[in-house]
């Protein structure tokens, strides 16, 4: 599931940067790298499905690797997310 929401961000850059004209026109780039980062940390962890983990590695390299505000709130959103989710294996609705 956050892979495919990932991805679907990164193709979306561009539309995301347009929607971003009366600013500085980077939150498309910014989102796409950090997602695509995230991505690949993700391929080279052992496979552990748990969510808690999944959002935590997302959080982190958002935080520490994309230079714009959108990095440091969006990581920020993610690792707290993922403390709330931690060991977790599933999601549902609720």
């Amino acid at each position: 599931m956050f892979t495919r929401a990932a991805n679907a961000v990164i193709q979306r850059a561009a539309y995301f940067s347009e929607l971003d004209m009366l600013g500085d026109a980077d939150f498309g780039v910014s989102v796409s790298k950090g997602f695509d980062l995230v991505l690949q940390k993700l391929s080279q962890e052992n496979g552990d499905p748990d969510v808690g983990r999944i959002l935590t590695v997302a959080g982190d390299t958002f935080s520490m690797e994309v230079g714009s505000t959108i990095g440091v709130l969006l990581g920020c959103a993610l690792i707290e997310s993922g403390k709330t989710m931690e060991g977790r294996k599933t999601l549902d609705a609720a």
